[in-house]
């Protein structure tokens, strides 16, 4: 009885984080879809910005690797020389779509 009681209660701050966070931004659009359907290292908050925005060191790395990472944010460059930074998602949603292997 009590475990049910503590689950409600993970469920209920997770719903309320959620909804706190819709409101107060409106780049996170899309956070009811990420709880549910979406699992670990899908992509989220992509954002397009031009390559003069970006510091030089960032642009040097990009220039030999693929994709370059600080902290939490990834930064790629597409082929018009914008760069495209996004954060992937570190934990499956409530329902997961497919199994994650460690």
């Amino acid at each position: 009885m009590a475990l049910s009681r503590i689950w409600a209660a993970f469920i209920i701050v997770a719903i309320l984080a959620a909804v706190f966070l819709y409101f107060s931004s409106p780049q996170n659009s899309g956070i009811f879809n990420s709880m549910v359907v979406g699992k670990a290292g899908d992509t989220s908050k992509t954002t397009f910005i031009d390559s003069a925005a970006v510091s030089p060191q960032i642009l040097r790395a990009l220039d030999t690797v693929k994709e370059f990472k600080t902290g939490e944010i990834k930064f790629t460059k597409t082929a018009d020389n914008k760069i495209s930074t996004y954060r992937e998602q570190s934990a499956d949603g409530i329902i997961a779509t497919c199994k994650t292997f460690c």
